[in-house]
């Protein structure tokens, strides 16, 4: 069998372009998950950057009447050493014209936009408050902050009667005002209504009585 020599080199040729463009487009994969990676990191860097940067509490509550309980919690974080850290997002009594108003709602909404978690106590006259309250409890709904309503009155489920009627049906978890559970609440809530939201469920949640317990209550 004869061989033509031309015909060798146009099969070597066709060879050498078919592992060129195979080196090219393996080049261009691995560019390209490359790039997937960095954006992954890149993503993940970005979202732990906004988990830092979101780790105060914000503290709502009636500041009229129920600010001593306010001040009872200042008091347990500078007594105990816990980690609570508050926004103090009451001076709004002060708020006598419209401008007033919406420059205390602005810094409001400053101080939530810096907050992992929001807390709600929840007073005799609580549900009433429409003008500051029930707005910070709204803008924290519509910001999906992790909301704590905590009972004055000590019960350790949702109170129907005082809860805000804002709260009600909203994924809420709702404990009684002492320093133990509350703490609980501010170091899981957080993550627990994560899970749950996730699951695509609502309404109040509260802690077992055996919670409780576990903390000596």
């Amino acid at each position: 069998m004869h061989h033509n020599p031309s015909r060798r080199c146009a099969r070597v040729a066709c060879k050498n372009s078919e592992a060129i463009s195979k080196r090219t487009a393996s080049d261009a994969s691995k560019v390209h998950k490359v790039r997937q990676v960095e954006s992954l990191r890149d993503n993940q860097k970005s979202s732990e950057g906004k988990m830092a940067y979101r780790n105060k509490t914000f503290v709502s509550f009636d500041g009229d009447n129920d600010i001593h309980y306010y001040w009872l919690m200042r008091a347990w974080k500078q007594n105990d050493h816990s980690n609570f850290n508050f926004f103090d997002a009451h001076d709004i009594n002060t708020a006598l014209d419209t401008s007033q108003e919406l420059t205390i709602k602005r810094r409001l909404r400053e101080r939530l936009n810096n907050a992992k978690v929001v807390v709600s106590l929840i007073g005799e006259s609580t549900r009433y408050l429409y003008k500051f309250v029930r707005w910070e409890l709204e803008q924290a709904l519509s910001m999906d902050l992790p909301i704590i309503g905590v009972n004055l009155n000590q019960k350790r489920c949702q109170d129907i009667e005082r809860c805000p009627p804002v709260l009600r049906n909203e994924l809420v978890v709702h404990v009684s005002f002492q320093a133990a559970i509350l703490q609980h609440a501010l170091e899981n809530w957080p993550r627990q209504f994560v899970d749950i939201r996730n699951r695509r469920q609502i309404g109040p949640y509260y802690y077992s009585d055996e919670t409780y317990r576990n903390l000596g209550l």
